[in-house]
């Protein structure tokens, strides 16, 4: 067979197990080693994939709470605008039932005094065209100082600090009823 260095070759089964022992010991030592450098720098590329990976989740996520609020918010307002139109409809309602109500009554109050004024009028000059000024004043006694008192006691705002502002024609009024008691007894 050959030289010295020659090797008689394996069989197959011889062979298999040859070759389980070189792969094994191959297993231990490796077949190739990597620098450190070229390991930290791997493993820094893959966390930074990761990051970035993360990163983009999380803007993702970001956009989607983002999109969500939004859409929330502008359902938020469109909802206040519906009730806001809704508010307004009611309001403008109750508004022009009231201006009907007020016209109504204005309305009311208008023909009421006409009626009042025409009553007045017609009373006036049944009462007054018939008797004279002067027996007016005569029928009814003390009609002036009851008049002055009751002037006064409307127009003097100083009746509320002192009551006896119209003190003068209380006295006059009482002094005019005397007299017409006395004339007539």
């Amino acid at each position: 067979m050959g030289g010295a260095s020659s090797q008689p070759l394996p069989s197959d089964g011889e062979a298999g197990a040859q070759t389980q022992q070189h792969q094994e010991g191959e297993g231990d030592e490796g077949f190739f080693t990597l620098s450190e450098s070229l390991q930290q720098q791997m493993a820094l590329q893959f966390q930074n994939e990761q990051v970035v990976k993360l990163f983009g989740k999380q803007m993702e996520k970001i956009g989607d709470r983002k999109a969500g609020a939004y859409k929330e918010a502008m359902e938020q307002k469109v909802n206040l605008q519906k009730r806001m139109e809704e508010f307004r409809k009611q309001n403008e309602k109750i508004q022009d039932t009231l201006n009907a109500t007020i016209e109504g009554y204005e309305d009311k109050f208008t023909d009421v005094s006409k009626i009042v004024e025409y009553d007045i009028s017609r009373l006036e000059k049944k009462y007054l065209n018939n008797s004279s000024s002067s027996s007016t004043n005569d029928s009814i006694p003390c009609f002036v100082e009851q008049t002055e008192i009751a002037t006064c006691l409307k127009n003097d705002k100083k009746f509320k600090d002192d009551p006896f502002v119209c003190d003068m024609f209380i006295r006059a009024l009482n002094d005019c009823t005397q007299k017409t008691i006395t004339k007539k007894v």
